[in-house]
């Protein structure tokens, strides 16, 4: 199950949820299952949906974040389907947290 983290946190999930939403494909859930069909199957098992844009990315953004290099392939995915909005200008410019540690299995 995602968790978030506390606020004050080095990484606080929240500006990057809100620059996920503010692109136009993440909107719709064509768009969201668009998105997730580019991620690892692995990582997009794992990701429960919702029924809401805003609930689902939040779903999606903290287990990508469990995930060793998840956040930055969520990054590359919304990318290749977007068509060079504003929001993913956004989203370029933030910075990610690190990585949890590679699971060695």
């Amino acid at each position: 199950m995602p968790t978030v983290s506390s606020p004050g946190s080095p990484w606080d999930p929240k500006d990057f949820i809100e620059a996920v939403l503010d692109v136009p494909v993440m909107a719709t859930c064509d768009g969201r299952d668009a998105v997730l069909m580019l991620l690892p199957k692995a990582l997009v098992s794992a990701i429960p949906r919702k029924p809401t844009a805003r609930t689902e990315v939040v779903s999606i953004v903290l287990t990508c974040r469990n995930y060793f290099g998840g956040l930055e392939l969520l990054r590359y995915a919304i990318k290749l389907c977007d068509g060079g909005s504003t929001g993913m200008g956004r989203l370029n410019d933030m910075g990610l947290p690190p990585d949890p540690p590679e699971d060695p299995a």
